[in-house]
């Protein structure tokens, strides 16, 4: 499922090849502000929207500048030249608890880490073929402790993972996340782990400490995390120490987005998808309906939004049934289903729920309007923060100015009239892409 945006005729009508087409500023949209001035890397400035249809925002310009320096971005932001920022680092973020003239939000929006496991059928893979296994991911997935895990990356403040839909997103009659029964239940035991792998013929054969897949070959695997993301890579490092105890030769390796991506998104000489790779770290945001979410992987998702290249017939049919069933139980009983079919065949282990962590500056700024009760700015479905953020009146009658950062790696800064955003992609339904 894709945003759907209202657009002009006189330029995206008949005739016009989106591909080829340059993009000139400013940006024609129909929100309160518009992008007048973009320099990849660097930033993109917004000004407001004279022709914007609601309420007139009390500031003039938004900059999304890009920040690489989370803890230099802090520092800033403690030393008041910032007024906003997020993707806090969680050490430095609790600092801001409590702390005068500033409010700390820690809040999850649809989003969760997890490990996924290339299960790509086709012949063009370039995965191990042993991850196509189900009985080898769920050996894997009890070899990951997932508390572990989440206290360790951030510090206390996200909850283990079960499921892809997160728990208490919703109303209570609407809450469509999936909690796996007792029987169910992946726990972190190494050696049920390797119980399960002797079970499923993946053994240590002749007492090298590797284990052999059935082809009698040492099981050699590659595990990646993000270098945006310093809780991807603690995770890693975890992760990656317990496989070698379970009996896996495993290298593990740290690189970036745009690296990652290529790998997942990859096609050999013949134009045939061949994704290279067998398991990485990355995080996921999810869309505001979780049947969107769920069918986000589904087969005819492989090569888009399906990245571990799982399929699987019953959750197909069901995420099709979902759209069509106009009874709210008996949709989350669907959904409930597939959340269930997909834990137990574990084509990713949904490590944790993070927290997104923002700091924004009180004591100058008024009007920050939480989601949900959870973020005030940096979310596709709140603009509510830049319709109603103004200045104290002791800021603007002294003509003071102020400028926000928001986190690693994305900011928002907020000058007299003036507000700076930092945008870090992410995976996901509600990501926000360069």
């Amino acid at each position: 499922r894709l945003w759907i945006y209202v657009l002009p005729e006189h330029i995206w009508g008949k005739g016009q090849n989106p591909e080829k087409m340059r993009v000139t500023y400013p940006i024609v949209g129909t929100g309160p502000f518009q992008c007048v001035e973009w320099k990849k890397g660097s930033f993109a400035r917004l000004e407001k929207n004279p022709d914007y249809w609601g309420k007139e925002p009390a500031i003039d310009e938004v900059l999304f500048e890009t920040y690489t320096n989370a803890d230099t971005m802090t520092q800033d932001l403690k030393a008041g030249s910032l007024d906003g920022a997020y993707d806090i680092p969680a050490a430095q973020f609790n600092t801001f608890q409590g702390a005068e003239g500033y409010d700390a939000i820690s809040y999850n929006l649809f989003m969760w880490e997890y490990l996924a496991f290339n299960c790509y059928e086709g012949s063009s893979s370039l995965g191990n073929p042993v991850l196509r296994d189900p009985k080898f991911r769920l050996a894997l997935a009890w070899a990951i402790d997932r508390e572990k895990c989440a206290t360790i990356a951030w510090g206390g403040l996200a909850r283990a993972g079960t499921t892809a839909i997160p728990p208490d997103e919703y109303p209570a009659d609407f809450d469509a996340h999936y909690q796996p029964t007792a029987e169910e239940m992946q726990g972190f035991d190494l050696e049920k782990s390797r119980q399960m792998l002797d079970a499923a013929g993946y053994r240590d054969g002749d007492g090298d400490g590797i284990r052999e897949g059935k082809d009698g070959k040492p099981i050699k695997l590659t595990l990646y995390s993000r270098a945006e993301s310093l809780a991807s890579q603690s995770q890693g490092k975890l992760i990656a120490g317990w496989y070698k105890e379970i009996g896996l030769d495993l290298e593990y390796r740290v690189i970036d987005d745009g690296a990652l991506s290529d790998k997942l998104y990859n096609y050999d000489g013949d134009g045939n998808y061949a994704p290279d790779y067998d398991m990485y770290l990355w995080d996921f945001f999810g869309y505001a309906d979780p049947g969107d979410t769920l069918v986000s992987f589904t087969t005819d998702q492989i090569e888009w939004w399906n990245d571990p290249c799982w399929s699987n017939a019953e959750y197909d049919k069901l995420a099709t049934e979902q759209y069509s069933e106009m009874d709210v139980a008996k949709r989350l009983d669907l959904l409930k289903r597939m959340q269930q079919i997909m834990y137990n065949e574990v084509p990713e282990v949904v490590v944790d729920y993070p927290p997104s962590l923002e700091v924004v500056n009180t004591s100058r700024w008024e009007g920050w309007t939480p989601f949900m009760d959870g973020g005030v700015f940096y979310t596709n479905y709140n603009i509510d923060s830049y319709l109603n953020l103004q200045p104290k009146a002791a800021t603007e009658a002294t003509g003071g100015s102020s400028t926000t950062l928001i986190g690693v790696l994305v900011v928002v800064v907020v000058a007299a009239g003036l507000v700076i955003w930092l945008v870090l992609r992410r995976r996901g339904g509600a990501a926000m892409e360069e």
